[in-house]
């Protein structure tokens, strides 16, 4: 197993209470969500720390495409989030 739930502890606490216990702004608190996602990919699919992981990734997008969880409702999902996340963190 790659992918090591320590290194990532932390983080996902933090993230646990930004999106749901703080009084972050709402796009805060999507482009939070949208590490958290990116957590959860690197969980599934079983990604190492070293490695780079972005929900926009044609590789990530083809391996959870692969998965094919619940009807491509993984895939869709993290596209949604995605596509938050880039309204939220981008200014165009």
């Amino acid at each position: 197993m790659k992918f090591n739930q320590q290194d990532y502890k932390g983080l996902i606490e933090r993230a646990i209470h930004d999106i749901f216990y703080s009084n972050a702004t709402n796009e805060s608190k999507i482009v939070i969500t949208r590490k958290y996602a990116e957590i959860c990919i690197r969980k599934i699919l079983d990604i190492p720390q070293k490695e780079d992981v972005s929900l926009g990734y044609k590789t990530i997008k083809n391996q959870i495409k692969e998965l094919n969880l619940q009807n491509g409702l993984l895939a869709n999902s993290i596209e949604e989030i995605r596509k938050f996340g880039n309204d939220c963190t981008h200014t165009q």
